[in-house]
């Protein structure tokens, strides 16, 4: 155990890593960056590699997801190995899973690997060889970032920013502009450059899709939709209230759930996308068994997904067992059954 210059514990790697930390065969990243011979250091959740002098600039994400991660690191590390650039990644496939799920805040979804290039224009040159490098790669989107390629990202904030509290005591980082001004480094979404600071991907952010951000409503969305208002908003996956105006004789009030591309992805590639399948499947079958709503269909647009249920106006059963199915007491399981018969 060491403590870098700010006091915060560390965990140096042993000399004798295994791919696969733990008797429950969860693949570690921090040992396969080991070794590959980086010297990382555990610092939470991440292997960190090396330290930047730089106090803020552009910083890179690459995004992935479980099935995909250890094979992206093949690609990756030897190309931040030849630029000898600071990074960090998430130390294991639980922390992976908890990034893709949200788990750890929407600004979190997607960022597998952090690069801290020791230059603005090399930040760009960088981004461009990763680009390449990985285009046939997937993972969820970074909404918090530019998009520069298909799961490379970029943004300006702090790489050993200051940080300040506010009145409630809440720590935050804070970025300087070129005069010694101070304001809050904020994971804005959509991603807005600082005023005053050059943007090196200004040429690549026509092809960056606005993130989160509900469907039109009062238009037609997928096979015919007409979006009226956001029910819940998720960085995974929001729930919508729309109107069925696929038949003008038949118009009705529907719930539209959306799986984001990638998000909650597992070990065998099935991310929230394929959740809401298997939703439909179940729904299907007990349609005709339990008062559950209908499920419509299932489809897709711009390779996230969405699942048309029944609008049914009645109390919300989650409100009462707000807590998953399976961390219930047989009592408490008994009484949700009780109330779909």
């Amino acid at each position: 155990m060491t403590r870098n210059g700010d006091g915060i514990e560390m965990n140096t790697l042993g000399n004798t890593p295994s791919p696969r930390s733990g008797g429950n065969s969860t693949v570690s990243y921090a040992d396969i960056v080991l070794v590959q011979g980086f010297p990382a250091e555990l610092r939470g959740r991440w292997a960190v590699v090396g330290c930047s002098e730089r106090a803020q600039g552009w910083k890179l994400h690459v995004s992935s997801v479980p099935s995909q991660a250890e094979r992206l690191l093949s690609v990756v590390l030897p190309i931040l190995r030849a630029r000898a650039v600071s990074f960090k990644v998430a130390r294991d496939r639980q922390v992976l899973a908890l990034l893709n799920a949200g788990s750890l805040g929407p600004t979190q979804i997607g960022k597998f690997i952090t690069v801290y290039p020791p230059s603005d224009a090399e930040s760009r040159s960088l981004a461009d060889e990763l680009t390449a490098a990985t285009q046939h790669f997937e993972g969820p989107e970074v909404i918090t970032d530019l998009r520069l390629g298909r799961v490379v990202y970029a943004r300006y904030g702090g790489f050993n920013a200051d940080q300040e509290r506010d009145r409630l005591g809440h720590v935050f980082s804070v970025l300087h502009d070129d005069a010694g001004a101070s304001r809050r480094d904020e994971r804005a979404v959509p991603f807005v450059p600082p005023r005053g600071v050059i943007n090196p991907f200004a040429d690549l952010v026509e092809r960056q899709r606005i993130s989160l951000n509900a469907p039109d409503k009062g238009k037609l969305f997928g096979p015919g939709y007409l979006l009226l208002d956001v029910i819940k908003r998720r960085a995974t996956g929001s729930v919508f209230l729309a109107l069925d105006m696929r038949d003008s004789t038949n118009v009705a009030v529907k719930v539209i759930k959306e799986g984001r591309a990638h998000c909650m992805s597992d070990g065998f590639g099935r991310d929230s996308r394929t959740r809401l399948k298997h939703q439909m499947t179940v729904h299907r079958a007990l349609a005709k068994r339990l008062a559950v709503p209908a499920a419509d269909v299932y489809f897709q647009v711009d390779e996230n997904g969405y699942l048309a249920l029944e609008y049914i106006d009645g109390t919300d059963i989650g409100a009462a067992h707000p807590c998953p199915y399976g961390t219930l007491v047989g009592a408490e399981r008994q009484q949700l059954l009780r109330r779909l018969t």
